[in-house]
């Protein structure tokens, strides 16, 4: 549960003062507000509640067009005020949802109907209440898609498809190694392709035969 704020009362401070004592999260609807009127508007909230804020992004009036969207202020909202963003969604389709959630919303409102001959304004963006399901097991896949952006670890990795150096032909004693006699090879049981600047150019320390894995005894470095 929260409290949203529509983006007409984001500088209503009294409103925002109650709504904050509430404890419920604050949903600030920041539709054409600058950002030193949003920045008032959670400092507002912060200094009233225990600060839970969501800044939702409200790209225009219903339907809203792809072009009004500019759904990467929603990285911006987030990288300013390090507070979680969201999207009031009044697109006629889904494609909003799933490219929100892409760029790091964590709300989304979305109307949603059960009788699309109802007379209502909202219906032309609304979702049919049926696709709701769907739509949000999409959201999630598309959330758990999204991973924390860390290197993964060594242990995580698959090293045996990796490339090592093999003797493209038979290599006598004194000849040149480079790309005419050395070849790419997996498992990668000779030395790794990515000391290949150490090797190219060196010399066959001995005679290699056709195939063989390349090892640090076979280059006269």
């Amino acid at each position: 549960a929260g409290i949203k704020i529509a983006r007409d009362n984001v500088n209503n401070i009294p409103l925002l003062r109650h709504a904050a004592k509430t404890g419920l999260p604050v949903i600030l609807d920041v539709a054409g507000h600058y950002l030193d009127e949003i920045a008032k508007a959670v400092q507002t909230v912060r200094n009233c509640g225990d600060g839970k804020v969501i800044l939702n992004h409200h790209p225009a009036m219903n339907p809203a067009t792809y072009e009004v969207h500019n759904l990467k202020i929603l990285e911006t909202y987030a990288g300013i005020f390090n507070l979680p963003v969201g999207l009031a969604c009044h697109f006629r389709g889904e494609q909003m949802i799933y490219l929100s959630v892409a760029l790091g919303a964590s709300f989304i409102e979305k109307g949603v109907f059960d009788n699309p001959d109802a007379v209502e304004q909202d219906i032309v963006s609304a979702l049919e209440v049926s696709k709701l399901p769907g739509v949000v097991k999409k959201m999630k896949d598309c959330w758990s898609a999204l991973g924390n952006g860390q290197i993964r670890g060594v242990k995580e990795r698959d090293e045996s498809t990796w490339k090592g150096l093999v003797a493209r032909k038979d290599i006598k004693k004194g000849e040149i190694l480079d790309t005419d006699t050395l070849g790419f090879a997996w498992p990668p049981v000779g030395i790794s392709v990515e000391n290949w600047d150490l090797i190219c150019g060196k010399k066959a320390d001995t005679n290699i035969e056709k195939n063989s894995p390349i090892d640090w005894t076979m280059v006269n470095i």
